[in-house]
């Protein structure tokens, strides 16, 4: 349960047992619990997805994009978004009117660009990167089936939350 604190004690053996004598009883290390967070654990969320952009092309095939944002940053040890294929996409692109025209030139697939180096970690934890479509698909032909934008989650270190810990005896 991410909302429960806890403390471990552990113990060494300081002498070994020689010469016949007991073993010594009991486990190394004891975990118990010893209180809970008073900081509600956030996950990111994800806006929901704005609407489909206007078409490339009147016929023959364009394309069209969407975009979302985040909506509300992970706090207090909750889940990043990007860590999964659900949660990693900002922008989307999809062919539209792909009915022929009549007399032009035969089909354009799109094409896309690299993706760019992810982003500097921000202050949510999140990190972002992009590619652009080069040629959009057109005259029929083949859409970029893609996202185009997308987040991850930084590698973070370990936030420190001031607990403090139970004290127990010896």
């Amino acid at each position: 349960d991410p909302k429960t604190l806890q403390t471990q004690q552990t113990r060494i053996v300081a002498s070994p047992p020689t010469n016949g004598g007991r073993a010594c009883d009991g486990p190394l290390a004891l975990t118990k619990p010893c209180g809970v967070r008073t900081e509600n654990v956030v996950d990111c969320e994800l806006s929901l997805w704005m609407p489909w952009s206007g078409c490339s092309a009147s016929c023959g095939g364009g394309q069209h994009m969407r975009v979302r944002s985040i909506g509300r940053q992970a706090q207090h040890g909750g889940k990043l978004c990007g860590l999964h294929e659900e949660t990693r996409s900002l922008q989307q692109t999809a062919s539209c009117n792909t009915w022929d025209c009549a007399g032009t030139e035969g089909p354009q697939d799109c094409e896309l660009g690299d993706w760019s180096q992810w982003g500097v970690c921000g202050q949510g934890q999140q990190k972002f990167r992009e590619r652009e479509v080069l040629k959009p698909a057109a005259r029929g032909g083949k859409a970029c089936q893609t996202n185009i934008k997308e987040t991850g989650p930084c590698e973070v270190e370990q936030v420190s939350l001031n607990v403090v810990d139970c004290k127990m005896s010896a």
